[in-house]
């Protein structure tokens, strides 16, 4: 009985030691074990304090205020002090996370973006020859989201990536430090020039992100993809106002929803997937999103070239579904991942050295990578690479030389 007491209190002192060891030793310099990181795309929320008092700048023209990213000014309404304060769903979806930030809002209907940035505009007769660029007097923002409506079609994908990098020079001339997001809207994808579409390539090589939710709401209204677990029908009205007979694209709320959804995610590294929605009828953040008036005015257009009854639409039943949003959202996320290097899930390979495989283990943004326990003593850490086209990641073991 002794004996057995004497060989548990020697263990016990053994561990007692050893934990005392571990906990109060210093490593030498070149010896410490990285800890493995967290992944991108963080939960709801998590990193919206990031975004506490910085300043975004969306430039764009009337595909990013009809769904209500931005909220509508008159064209007379030049001035920043006038544009400033934005309370469209972005705001409202950086708000609903805890975030309080300035949205200027940069978008004039009809405007190409040299329409904004050449200090000629040639949108229309009442705009005519007038200096934007001259009332952009604050010019240093955190983030700088851009739309396009159109460029012409004479132009190389070369010369319409180099017209926006002078846009973003004028930008990075007041803050070296902006960060630039280029926003792709559902128009593009069946009537734009192929040189339009090739330069986007470009501008990501050029430093801007890809936020690509036009891609997303086409694959829906065509049929090409479903919304995950539920068997809603998608149409061209889920997504788009019927306000006139030439109007086939501008986004209802439901589509300018998932612009701001997206443009916030691929800003934070959140993932969509449990996002905020419930303000989007909140008309006393402002009376955009009153969905009564919205439905009377901009579903006011029957076509009789069609089938359907184009004043109706189901994009409020699918806010009011939780499947709906949540299929949607993780739509958004494949889409991001697919547009903006942003994955969704991804594979982390542990390996040795030599290249033989320890473990390999697949697993979504946000949850923690758990790295194998090594035994041996020499074991220092981990040296990380990342496929950038994949999203998957390679932990290769690293031991301290004898």
């Amino acid at each position: 009985m002794k004996r057995n007491t004497a060989l548990l209190l020697a263990l016990l002192m053994l561990l007692l030691c050893s934990c005392a060891d571990g906990a109060g030793k210093t490593a030498q310099p070149g010896t410490e074990k990285p800890a493995v990181e967290e992944a991108k795309l963080a939960e709801p929320g998590s990193r919206a304090s990031e975004l506490d008092g910085k300043k975004i700048i969306f430039v764009g023209c009337s595909y990013t205020y009809y769904g209500g990213v931005v909220i509508q000014d008159a064209y007379s309404v030049h001035s920043q002090e006038a544009r400033a304060n934005d309370p469209g769903y972005f705001y409202q979806l950086c708000k609903a996370n805890g975030a309080e930030v300035s949205v200027m809002d940069w978008c004039y209907g009809g405007h190409d973006l040299s329409d904004l940035f050449d200090g000629h505009c040639d949108a229309n007769e009442k705009e005519k020859g007038h200096d934007h660029l001259a009332d952009l007097v604050d010019r240093c923002y955190d983030y700088v989201v851009l739309q396009e409506i159109q460029v012409p079609g004479e132009w190389t994908a070369e010369q319409y990536r180099d017209n926006v990098v002078s846009i973003m020079d004028v930008f990075r001339a007041a803050n070296p430090e902006t960060r630039f997001f280029y926003v792709l809207h559902n128009g593009i994808v069946g009537s734009y020039p192929t040189a339009w579409k090739e330069s986007v390539k470009l501008i990501e090589d050029a430093g801007a992100v890809l936020v690509d939710w036009g891609t997303l709401v086409w694959d829906l209204r065509k049929g090409y993809e479903d919304i995950p677990g539920t068997g809603t029908v998608c149409r061209k009205n889920s997504f788009v106002v019927s306000q006139s007979k030439d109007d086939g694209y501008h986004p209802n709320l439901l589509s300018g929803y998932l612009s701001a959804l997206m443009t916030y995610c691929a800003i934070t590294g959140e993932t969509a997937v449990g996002q905020p929605t419930a303000f989007y009828k909140d008309a006393s953040a402002d009376p955009y999103f009153d969905v009564d008036a919205f439905l009377e005015k901009y579903y006011s257009w029957d076509n009789p070239a069609t089938s359907e009854d184009e004043r109706a639409t189901n994009f409020v039943e699918i806010f009011e579904s939780e499947a709906d949003m949540k299929g949607l959202q993780m739509l958004a996320d494949r889409y991001l991942a697919m547009k903006c290097k942003l994955h969704t899930e991804y594979t982390a390979t542990f390996r040795e050295p030599d290249g033989r495989i320890i473990s390999t283990v697949s697993y979504r943004y946000g949850d923690k990578v758990k790295a194998p326990v090594m035994m041996e003593e020499t074991f220092i850490g981990w040296k990380k690479t990342e496929n950038p086209d994949t999203g998957e990641l390679v932990y290769t073991a690293i031991y301290r030389k004898s």
